[in-house]
């Protein structure tokens, strides 16, 4: 599951909770007056939105953070394109079309970066 879905989950969960709690209290026949009866549903409410925003609150900064790593990777990709000559990237190139097959890119730039250590190292 993942956080979305769990996020959801919760939020099921806790409007269900308060519709129980609403519920019961018609259903038992507790009689609120005055006061109580203006401030019982502002308070479940307000108990629903808060947890809402507890539960939902990471949720941008989550999203943030997968969009630098993403940043990161390209710009990682881009600066390997940029230091490549030009045999080594016919290389590259012809090694992503081997077979007709495409090949994942970060299996080539594992095998690259040993390829540049054993010759350096």
């Amino acid at each position: 599951m993942n956080s979305n879905e769990a996020r959801l989950f919760s939020t099921l969960i806790v409007w269900v909770a308060i519709t129980v709690i609403a519920v019961s209290l018609m259903i038992f026949g507790v009689q609120l007056e005055g006061f109580m009866a203006a401030f019982m549903p502002i308070l479940l409410v307000v108990a629903g939105l808060s947890s809402m925003r507890y539960i939902w609150r990471d949720s941008s900064h989550e999203q943030e953070v997968a969009a630098v790593e993403k940043a990161k990777r390209k710009n990682r990709i881009e600066y390997l394109m940029a230091t490549l000559d030009e045999a080594e990237l016919a290389d590259l190139r012809a090694r992503l079309s081997a077979d007709g097959e495409m090949l994942p890119l970060n299996d080539l730039l594992a095998e690259y970066e040993q390829s540049n250590q054993r010759r350096t190292g």
